[in-house]
């Protein structure tokens, strides 16, 4: 095959014809709705909307012109963010972003609502398209009669892709915001690779540009898919240098990967006060894991991996809310550690595959780099690909304070690409192998292994079914804007009285009881005052007195005085020093017991008031 024009931004020579075009998207449009209505998402006419809201909120406020889902706390409900004088969520623009010209249109046509299954089967239905079109593009295939005989093989395919059998139990799972995320994840770095397949095939400056601008934009859609972004443009990028392009190429599509990375950035610093953070620290609820070093950040780097791949290949059982049950992975460390697996994800056959991979591909793993010729360069292209995705994935969640079944779907995207390689290697050397139906045994093979992999899937939440337009309408309208923060709080108040569901999350109303964390609101902070006095049934030490801390923003208050009275102990801590954390409403986060210590359903103290002094001059 020559060499095509590289100078060209756009080679049309081989690009399917129109019918093909058509019978395509008509063949990504059935596909996606049957998917959608197969695992649930849409249980009739008219259930399209999501139960969970908060992307619909976003994009509502996109269109809005700002980023916060609301400015009254009163609206700071449980895992949102209370950052920068507003509520934020922590699960990316990226979906909101996709929904805008949905919802855009619903609005121009005079409808108040686009379904979110349908913005969601949108999705599905283009990656799909794009997926057989490059195929059908990179076997130069343009008639519908020629593409018919190749069907088995783009078949084979789907199913290691887009109807790959994790993605499915994904779908099935209560498809929260938590979920949604991950899916959307899942699509988008799917589609990073189908548009490296297109770039490879025919490769063109243009190409590049978009490549790398929608590389390093996938942290917008979740943080962990920047591993799928940086493996896509590390590889578009090579290729091009030894495609012998000049260095203007290469370095048109470094600078659009690092603007999309500063634009993510930018709106991190506006949502969440830190270009790097993403909103974790401030989330509302009790997980000590994301605002404290806890013990797991420092496990022996054996046991990590060794529990790493248990939790990714070897899960033996579904503990869902037990968090710190043992015996739930194989290799489980006994050091504490937040896990949350609800839904299965993957089993040894995808550990083989991927190691079947690399043993099939050794040596000519960058071949990719050096061909565009797509039956000679899929497998090795999955291959390098794929490891060049879990390396960075495997780097964060080794010491990660938390494992689930959703931060374990984030392998997924990598895991059905390898599969796909080890596939398409078998099938592409049918007709050397001594085996004549080596093709057919391939493809018959991976219908059996995916039909296998979605009966056995496991969940143990029941799903969350889609809402009618009026249910959606009910829940999307019952907002808040009144809340009440005093200046100070006692232990017998009620704590729904302020109006604002997470304020006083661990610190009960009847007795003071105070939880490892807890989150109280105050307005313009000044010196925090803190009486506390020791749990009946718990020896307190000097060491639990000093665990005690307070957090507003990204600083941690000075302890002041410790003064100890006939009955309680009155700890008081400096004003913040960051005059940004002195104004307006600020979510306190209250720490009472050591970082070892943070599975203890309570801690060793009960609180029996908190109050926010106001000085002159709080900064000194």
């Amino acid at each position: 095959m020559p060499m095509p024009d590289l100078r060209r931004a756009w080679v049309r020579d081989a690009e399917p014809g129109r019918r093909l075009n058509a019978l395509l998207v008509g063949i990504s449009l059935l596909l996606a709705i049957g998917v959608c209505i197969g695992t649930g998402l849409i249980t009739g006419w008219g259930a399209w909307y999501s139960p969970s809201l908060v992307f619909r909120q976003q994009t509502q406020s996109l269109l809005s012109g700002r980023f916060a889902l609301s400015d009254s706390p009163a609206n700071a409900h449980f895992d949102l963010v209370w950052s920068e004088g507003g509520v934020q969520h922590v699960w990316g623009l990226g979906a909101p972003l996709w929904r805008l010209p949905f919802e855009g249109l619903a609005r121009a046509v005079g409808y108040d609502a686009f379904p979110d299954r349908g913005a969601f089967a949108g999705a599905l239905a283009l990656l799909t398209f794009s997926l057989l079109r490059t195929l059908a593009s990179c076997d130069g295939v343009r008639d519908v009669s020629v593409w018919m005989k190749s069907a088995p093989a783009s078949l084979a395919i789907f199913l290691t892709t887009v109807l790959f059998p994790p993605f499915l139990t994904l779908l099935r799972a209560p498809l929260n915001v938590y979920e949604e995320a991950c899916a959307y994840g899942y699509l988008f770095s799917l589609g990073l690779f189908v548009g490296l397949l297109s770039f490879l095939n025919r490769p063109s400056f243009y190409r590049l540009c978009i490549l790398c601008a929608f590389s390093g934009a996938s942290a917008f859609v979740r943080p962990t898919m920047l591993a799928y972004g940086g493996a896509t443009a590390a590889i578009a990028i090579a290729t091009s240098l030894r495609l012998g392009w000049r260095w203007h190429g290469p370095a048109t599509g470094v600078l659009l990967f690092g603007a999309a990375l500063s634009a993510l950035m930018y709106t991190n610093k506006i949502r969440f006060g830190s270009p790097l953070e993403f909103g974790y620290a401030f989330q509302l609820n009790l997980m000590v894991e994301t605002r404290l070093e806890v013990p797991f950040a420092t496990e022996p780097l054996w046991s990590a991996a060794k529990e790493l791949l248990g939790s990714i290949f070897f899960t033996q059982r579904l503990n869902g809310i037990k968090f710190f049950d043992p015996d739930v992975v194989r290799w489980q460390s006994p050091t504490p550690r937040w896990r949350d697996f609800y839904h299965s994800t993957f089993d040894v056959t995808y550990l083989i595959g991927i190691l079947s991979l690399c043993l099939l591909t050794a040596g000519k793993a960058t071949a990719a780099l050096r061909t565009h010729c797509l039956p000679k360069s899929l497998s090795s292209l999955a291959a390098a690909w794929s490891l060049l995705s879990i390396i960075p994935l495997t780097a964060f969640y080794l010491r990660s304070e938390v494992m689930s079944s959703r931060y374990v779907f984030d392998f997924a995207p990598a895991l059905s690409i390898a599969l796909t390689g080890l596939l398409w290697n078998r099938m592409s050397g049918g007709r050397s192998s001594a085996f004549v139906g080596v093709k057919e045994v391939a493809l018959f093979g991976a219908a059996l292994w995916w039909s296998y992999e979605v009966a056995a899937s496991k969940l143990i939440e029941p799903p969350r079914y889609p809402l009618s337009h009026s249910a959606m309408r009910r829940l999307l309208d019952h907002q808040w804007e009144e809340a009440s923060i005093p200046e100070s709080y006692i232990a017998e108040s009620n704590p729904r009285a302020y109006g604002i569901p997470s304020n006083r999350d661990g610190w009960r109303g009847d007795d003071g009881r105070t939880s490892p964390l807890a989150l109280v609101f105050f307005n313009e902070p000044g010196r925090i005052e803190m009486e506390i006095v020791p749990a009946a049934e718990d020896p307190v030490t000097a060491a639990d007195y000093e665990s005690i801390r307070v957090r507003v923003g990204f600083e941690w208050l000075e302890l002041e005085s410790v003064k100890s009275g006939n009955r309680s102990t009155t700890l008081t801590f400096a004003p913040p020093r960051d005059e940004s954390n002195r104004r307006g409403i600020q979510l306190l986060v209250l720490v009472f017991v050591r970082p070892q210590d943070y599975v203890r359903p309570y801690s060793p103290f009960r609180m029996l008031r908190l109050e926010n002094v106001r000085t002159a001059n709080p900064g000194l």
